[in-house]
Formats: structure tokens, C-alpha cells, sequence
């Protein structure tokens, strides 16, 4: 006997009863066997619903088509004395009777001659009513006399006006859940073999681990028994078990040790010699990936010296590799004129040499970033600073300041000692030698000697008069500099109570763990400068590390500054600085503290927290959507290396940072944002993983989903815009309903940001008098 498909109904989602869901099912009668109908034989297709939605139904709109995948060409519509084009169909009398204002059957090609497709539209006042349990309300009946399959499945009736006038159309959702498929043929003596699925994908990375096992699923869809075996060529397919008697659930699974990137095929035949359709052959496609590539360089930091004038430095090189897998296409970009990089691109390994051209540079520091970058890297880009540091030939003499403030004190009018520096900014060595001419200065100490050199002013009583101010000059002279001799300019100015520098602490001492100090960190350590006198004052703070964040760095006194450490690259241990508070005009500027800052270590595991684990997101098909930030912490103190494992095609991931340097900082704020491009309409949702090879709660999981909706106006989510949009709305804004779906802006038709009265005119506008599309949408 020929066979077509499963003996088994093809009913593949029968739908299963549940509160608050109308249920529409079909069912054929008579049958030799479970999914069999007799060829030749009268039988009918009988369509069996249950209102379980809690609510009449006034009206629906609910298109058929009967279609044939394989073997049937026409069908018989048996004339029973019933409605629609053939008198083929019967509604059973109760049914009937609720469509008191339209009871419609309108056929579509209904001929007899397949696919055959036919529209109810059923109009009630007093509705269809729920509670009644699961009713033959609706029967076609039917006759064939070919082999093959033949099935019923709800469908569209396109091309009508308005849009959508004869689709599935219920105020709650209530699917059809077909196709329903029925084999036309007679009585079978054999087992046949049925496999599903009927193929396998696996994919993968080479060199990492094996893609997970697949379940295959071996049934018999004739009679008697089906005893299987399975068969495979490859070393690096395996099946357990790969034989017995079906029933049965197979794993199905591929090694990938020792297998380079490519694609694997092979084929699982499944056998019984006793079976109609022995053997089923089964395809298996294995791809794997190259692993990733990424990026490494010889170094992060390139020093070049040179001196004004002169012969340009020696050349340094830049060693780009892959370390990771595939193909390294890499560039190596710079931003100044006098770096040149050479080769500027390459693949996978590759030397540049970097060269420094100082024409036209005058003495200084000039800085540059290398930044290389390759498409589809693990860790682009990858950056090297460079520094030229162009000095002058010759000594130049400098004076650190050049300008002193002298506050005086009437009552003690001698001022407390002052220092400044001598130095030499360019090349060579260098001496100096100081004169002054002031009967306010007692001593410059030393006067003279070898550059750098810190002098101390030492100071003799200063007349105050009401308001007096005085103006000194030190001269500074070397013999081997051009630009000698430079001078000091002293300006001194007298009050009755001058402003003094008052600092509230001597020392700060301040512990911190390295990388991170978890969710209770330390209070921030603090000072506070105050204003000793009654002349106000501005101060500055100056320091010598790049770890010390102070508040502020220069503030009108009284003042209270916090101090923030920028730890995370320091190594545990103790660090320590001197904050020095300068005030112009204060008589005893400047005043310090010391700071001594300890980096401790941490034995306590890492413990993953995210201030959200659960999110859902909204975006409409090829726009992205609104973005969300979630706090990623270690929950104690020390350090926690962490990446995200995620496979969303729809969400985009990322750290908020104003600047690269952030990157690493405690806690991190992760931006995820929703992108519905290339996504269709429907709900989607995926768990992204946050892993620690260190953390104890690792893998911690983000629980992700999203609803992408296709159309403004679309308030029931159905994909589509017709009258039951409208009722929604409508129920919304007057009668308590809920909400437009999956999120209220869905219902605004007019981009005003509101829903209203006139979104609802808008839409009827469009679906029922060739309005213009609503704004927002893609047509």
C-alpha cells in the first residue's frame, strides 16, 4: 500500500482547554485509525469550540481553507440540505440560533477543486455565551477519492476592503491551532518509521566545547512493531542508544576534539527491513566557527626623546599578533603629524615602526595615542601612548613662580618665609646667582649655586602704613643661558587681620581594598580649610600623585574637601602624598598635610549583584527601543573579572562610561538596549549570564524579554490593524479596559505622545476610508 505521511493525524498542536481561552478545534469522523480516514467514504470534519473566555462573543470572523500537501487534487462538498455554496454545512441548532443580526458563509474558490477556502461572520446582541463546555457547534460534510493528505487550517483572505475584513477576528484570543491533517487511504499492514526532527544543525567553535546533545525522536506511524537501528559513517557523530523499539527518544551528539574550523556532514540512517518506508535517512551538518580573534601588543607606552634642532630619535617598533583564533585584520591609526606609523594595516602578525619627525617642534612634551583596531575582535581596539619629550640645546633658566603675593600682617609685620625655584628648562648643566636691592628681605638662601635649587625668602619688618603695598624684584643670572637673566616679582600688601590658611587635620590616613570595596564601602576621608582672618581668600590644592581625587581643587574658604582615590590599578600596599592648600593672599601660604593611603588585600570570594534580574523591553519591528541601565556590583570588597555570556540578537550591551578609562571601574552600570532590527513581530525571551571565574554565585543570570509590535494603532498586539483594535481602544479610554499592548504608546496614532479620542478617529480613517498611514508605521 502507498503511504503518504504519519498515520498518526498530522494534529500536531491540539489544543488544550484552559480558563480564560476560547478553544476551536477540529476533529474528522469516522476513522479506521487514529489520523486515517477511509478513501471513497462519506465522513465529515467537525469543527468543536468552547467559550472559556468568561464573556459572551458578539461576533467573529473565522476563515477556513482546506488544502492538500500531497496526493488530493478535488474533494466532494456532499450536499446534506445545510448552508453555504454547496449545502454542505450544518450548524447545530443552539449555535444557530445566537446569530440572530448576520450569520454569513461566503466561499473563496469554493469549488471543489483544492485548496477550497470559505469565511463564517457571525453577528449577536446577545452574544455567544461562555460556560458550556467544549460543542460540535459547526460540521462539513465530505467525501474523497484520492490518496494523500488532506487538512483544514484557519487562514487570511487577502485582497479584500477593508484590509483584513475576513480574518481570524475575536475580541479575545482564540486560535485555530491548525493545521488538522488527516491521511486518505486505507487500512495499513506495515510499520512505517517516522523521525523528527528530520534533520540536524549543530554548531559550534573549533577548539572549544562541543555544541549541546540533540533529541531525536523515532515513532511508529503504521502497525505492529518498529524494531530501529541507526547507522553513521563519521568518528565524530555518536547516537545513544542507536537502537530499539519505538517509541523512543535518542540523543543524538557530536565530538568536536581535534576538529578545525569547517563544515562536518553526515548521514543517520535510521532502518527496519520490515518497515514500508525502510531505511529514513537522516542529514547532520556540523559547523564550526573559527575561534575569535584578538588583539595583542608588544607594548602600551612609547618614550621618545629629542632635542630642539637636532637629529630625529631612533625609531621604536609596535608588535601587533593574534592570540586568539581566525583571521586578525588590523589597523593602526595616530592623530599627529609628527608620528608616522609604518605599515598602517596588516593581518594577524605584524611589525609598525614608529617614527618621529621633530621639524619645527620648539622644546616641550607632545603626546599621541596608536590605536589599533580589527573588525570582530575580542578586544578592540587596543591602545599604545606615545610621548616626545623635545628639549633645547642649551641651559635655559626658569624661576617656579615668577610671581609671589606677600600678605603682611600690621601687628607682626614681619612675613613668614617664602620659597621658590630655580631650574633649568632646557639642555646641559647649569649655575645661577640671585641679587636684590630691598630692605624687606634678609636673606635669599642659597644665593647662588647649581640648578635645581630651592631658595628661601627670609623676610625683615615691612612698614604698614593704612593700606600700604610694596613692590620687590629678585633678579636670577646664569652665565650659561640665553635667556638671563629672568626675575621674581614680590607684591607685598598690608591688613589689620589678614586671611591665614587653618587646616582642620595634619594627616589623613585612608584604607581601601583593591579593585572594589563592595556594597558598604568606607565613608570618604575629609579635611576642611577655614579662614583664619577676616580678609576672605580663594585657595588651591596641589599634590604629586595621579591616585588622589580630590572634591575640589580650588574653593573659597571655609571649605570641607573629600577625598576619592582612583585605586583601581594599584597594587596592595602603602602609598602616601602631601596635599599642599595655597592661598595668594594668605600670610602663611601654603600650609600641607600628609596622606598615607593603604590598599589592602582581599580573602573573601566574589559575590555577583545585579540591582535588577528581571527586565522587560518593548521595540517596534527595525527601531530600537527605550534603554534600561542595570548596576552590576561585587557585593564585597576586592576585585571581580567578569564577562557576559549572551546570545540576544535583539538587545545590545554595554558599559555607560563618560570616558575608556571607566571601563573597569566599581560598580559598573550596564546599559542594555532593545533593537528591534531584523526582529519580527512577537515575544522573545532569553537569560544573558553574568560569569566570574572567581565570583561564588557565578554564573549569576539577567532574565531578558522582549515584545516587538509592528504597527501604531495595533492595541490588541495581533499584528495586524482592524475592528477589534478599534473596540480595544475604545474599551480603554470609556469603558475601564486595559491598557494598549505590549505598551500604552502602541495606541498613539498620531505621534502626539497621548491616546485619545482622536487616535481612535485616526484609525477607523484608515482601515475603513483609505486614510494615510498612521504615523509611525512602516505602511
Amino acid at each position: 500500500m502507498k503511504r503518504y505521511l504519519l498515520l498518526l493525524p498530522i494534529l500536531l498542536m491540539i489544543l488544550t482547554i484552559q480558563s480564560q481561552a476560547a478553544v476551536i478545534s477540529a476533529k474528522a469522523s469516522p476513522l479506521l485509525l487514529p489520523g486515517l480516514v477511509e478513501i471513497g467514504q462519506p465522513f465529515t470534519v467537525d469543527i468543536y469550540m468552547n467559550n472559556n473566555d468568561g464573556t459572551e462573543h458578539l461576533g467573529y470572523s473565522m476563515p477556513f481553507v482546506f488544502y492538500s500537501p500531497q496526493g488530493i487534487t478535488t474533494v466532494t462538498h456532499r450536499d446534506v440540505g445545510g448552508l453555504g455554496p454547496f449545502n454542505s454545512i450544518t450548524m447545530s441548532p443552539s449555535f444557530l440560533s445566537y446569530w440572530s443580526v448576520l450569520n454569513q458563509w461566503t466561499g473563496f474558490n469554493f469549488d471543489g477543486n483544492l485548496g477550497d477556502t470559505i469565511n463564517h461572520t457571525a453577528v449577536s446582541i446577545s452574544g455567544w455565551p461562555f460556560g458550556l463546555g467544549e460543542q460540535k457547534n459547526i460540521q462539513f460534510a465530505l467525501q474523497i477519492n484520492q490518496e494523500g493528505i488532506f487538512c483544514i487550517d484557519s487562514c487570511s483572505i487577502p485582497n479584500q476592503v477593508p484590509p483584513g475584513k475576513f480574518d481570524w477576528l475575536f475580541d479575545f484570543s482564540t486560535t485555530f491551532n491548525g493545521p488538522y491533517c488527516w491521511e486518505i487511504g486505507v487500512m495499513p499492514e506495515d510499520p512505517e518509521i517516522s523521525v523528527a526532527p528530520g534533520s540536524f544543525l549543530f554548531e559550534g567553535t573549533a577548539g572549544q566545547s562541543a555544541p549541546s546533545a540533540q533529541l531525536l525522536h523515532i515513532t511508529n506511524t503504521g502497525v505492529g512493531t518498529l524494531n530501529w537501528t541507526a547507522a553513521w559513517n563519521s568518528s565524530w557523530v555518536g547516537m545513544s542508544p542507536a537502537f530499539g523499539t519505538a517509541p523512543s527518544n535518542v540523543q543524538v551528539f557530536v565530538n568536536t576534539i581535534g576538529l578545525g574550523a569547517g563544515n562536518y556532514y553526515d548521514t543517520i540512517t535510521v532502518s527496519d527491513p520490515n518497515a514500508t518506508n525502510n531505511p529514513v535517512l537522516i542529514p547532520i551538518h556540523l559547523i564550526l566557527s573559527e575561534p575569535p580573534a584578538t588583539i595583542d601588543l608588544s607594548q602600551t607606552f612609547f618614550s621618545f626623546n629629542a632635542i630642539v634642532d637636532s637629529a630625529n630619535p631612533s625609531d621604536q617598533y609596535l608588535t601587533v599578533d593574534n592570540i586568539g583564533g581566525g583571521t586578525l585584520n588590523w589597523t593602526a591609526t595616530k592623530s599627529k603629524s609628527w608620528l608616522t606609523l609604518t605599515p598602517s594595516s596588516g593581518v594577524d602578525y605584524g611589525v609598525i615602526t614608529l617614527s618621529v619627525d621633530i621639524t619645527g617642534l620648539s622644546y616641550g612634551f607632545y603626546y599621541d595615542t596608536v590605536v589599533v583596531s580589527a573588525p570582530g575582535a575580542t578586544n578592540t581596539p587596543q591602545k599604545a601612548a606615545v610621548r616626545l619629550q623635545v628639549a633645547s640645546s642649551l641651559p635655559i633658566l626658569g624661576l617656579n613662580p615668577g610671581y609671589m603675593f606677600v600678605a603682611v600682617d600690621s601687628d607682626t609685620p614681619v612675613p613668614e618665609t617664602r620659597y621658590f625655584e630655580v631650574y633649568n628648562g632646557g639642555a646641559g648643566a647649569m649655575n645661577f646667582y640671585l641679587e636684590e636691592n630691598s630692605p624687606r628681605i634678609a636673606s635669599l638662601t642659597p644665593d647662588s649655586g647649581a640648578v635645581p635649587q630651592l631658595v628661601a625668602i627670609t623676610f625683615d619688618s615691612v612698614y604698614c602704613g593704612f593700606s600700604m603695598s610694596y613692590t620687590d624684584t629678585i633678579w636670577a643670572y646664569s652665565l650659561e643661558a640665553p635667556n638671563s637673566p629672568q626675575m621674581l616679582i614680590l607684591d607685598y600688601h598690608c591688613y589689620s587681620d589678614p586671611a591665614k590658611i587653618i587646616v582642620s587635620k595634619d594627616t589623613i590616613n585612608a584604607a581601601l581594598y583593591e579593585c572594589g570595596q563592595g556594597m558598604n564601602p568606607p565613608p570618604p576621608p575629609f579635611f576642611t580649610v577655614y579662614n583664619g582672618g577676616s580678609v576672605p581668600f580663594t585657595f588651591d590644592l596641589s599634590w604629586n600623585s595621579d591616585w588622589l581625587i580630590p572634591s575640589d581643587t580650588s574653593a573659597l574658604a571655609p571649605k570641607i574637601i573629600t577625598l576619592s582615590f582612583d585605586y583601581k590599578n594599584m597594587l596592595p600596599g602603602v602609598y602616601y602624598d602631601t596635599i599642599v592648600i595655597s592661598a595668594y593672599n594668605a600670610v602663611n601660604t601654603p600650609e600641607s598635610l600628609t596622606l598615607t593611603l593603604t590598599i589592602k588585600e582581599t580573602d573573601i570570594a566574589p559575590l555577583i549583584y545585579l540591582n535588577r534580574n528581571n527586565l522587560s523591553f518593548y521595540a517596534q519591528e527595525n527601531r530600537v527601543g527605550r534603554q534600561f541601565f542595570v548596576t552590576l556590583n561585587n557585593v564585597h570588597p576586592g576585585c571581580m573579572d567578569w564577562y557576559i555570556q549572551e546570545d540576544m540578537p535583539w538587545m545590545d550591551f554595554g558599559i555607560d562610561v563618560k570616558d575608556e578609562e571607566q571601563e573597569e571601574a566599581y560598580p559598573w552600570n550596564l546599559r542594555l538596549m532593545p533593537n528591534g532590527y531584523g526582529m519580527t513581530f512577537g515575544y522573545y525571551k532569553d537569560t544573558a549570564l553574568i560569569v566570574s571565574d572567581s565570583a561564588s554565585n557565578s554564573p549569576y543570570p539577567l532574565v531578558l524579554d522582549i515584545s516587538i509590535w509592528k504597527f501604531y494603532g495595533d492595541a490588541d498586539w495581533n499584528g495586524s490593524l482592524n475592528i477589534l483594535d478599534i473596540a480595544y481602544l475604545i474599551k480603554y479610554l470609556y469603558k475601564g479596559g486595559l491598557e494598549p499592548k505590549p505598551m500604552k504608546s502602541v495606541g498613539d496614532c498620531n505621534c502626539d505622545l497621548l491616546v485619545n479620542l482622536i487616535d481612535i478617529t485616526i484609525l477607523i480613517d484608515y482601515i475603513y476610508h483609505d486614510g494615510q498611514p498612521i504615523c509611525g508605521n512602516p505602511y
